[in-house]
C-alpha cells in the first residue's frame, strides 16, 4: 500500500508505462477514468481520443505498435498534488516496432492530469488526461 498521494500517483504512472511496455491496451485503459471523458493525445496526427471506449477500439483495430523493447520513465516523473487533482510530467524513453515493421526510438514528453475518485473504496487515482509529444 502506498502512503502518500504522491506515491499513489507515481504508482499509476509506473503501471501505465509497464502496461505500454507489455502493449497491453486493456491495462493501459485501466489506468484512466472510465466514467469521464478521459483524453489521450498522442504524437501523430489523428491521435486524439476522448473516452476509454474509443481508446480500446483503437487497440482492437491494431493501430498501435506490435513490439516494445523499451518504454520507461527516464527519471521519476515530477508530480504535484492539489486536493483530489494531480498533474505530472516526465520523459518516456521508447523503442517500439510499428505494424509497418518500422522501428521508432526516442524520447517523449508526457504530461498528465489525474483525479482521485471518492466513489470507489480506495479513493484511487486515475488518469483523466495524457498528452505525449516528441522530446
Amino acid at each position: 500500500m502506498y502512503d502518500s498521494p504522491t506515491e499513489q500517483v507515481a504508482a499509476v504512472l509506473t503501471r501505465f508505462a509497464a502496461a505500454w511496455k507489455r502493449l497491453d491496451g486493456s491495462a493501459i485503459a485501466g489506468c484512466f477514468q472510465d466514467d469521464g471523458p478521459a483524453t489521450v493525445i498522442g504524437t501523430d496526427p489523428g491521435e486524439y481520443t476522448v473516452g476509454m471506449d474509443a481508446y480500446r477500439a483503437g487497440w482492437a483495430a491494431g493501430g498501435y505498435p506490435v513490439a516494445a523493447r523499451t518504454f520507461d520513465w527516464e527519471e521519476p516523473p515530477v508530480i504535484r498534488i492539489a486536493g483530489t487533482g494531480a498533474w505530472a510530467h516526465g520523459v518516456i524513453v521508447y523503442d517500439l516496432t510499428l505494424a509497418s515493421g518500422d522501428v521508432s526510438q526516442g524520447r517523449m514528453w508526457i504530461t498528465t492530469a489525474l483525479e482521485r475518485s471518492a466513489l470507489d473504496s480506495g479513493g484511487s487515482w486515475q488518469l483523466a488526461h495524457l498528452h505525449a509529444s516528441y522530446a
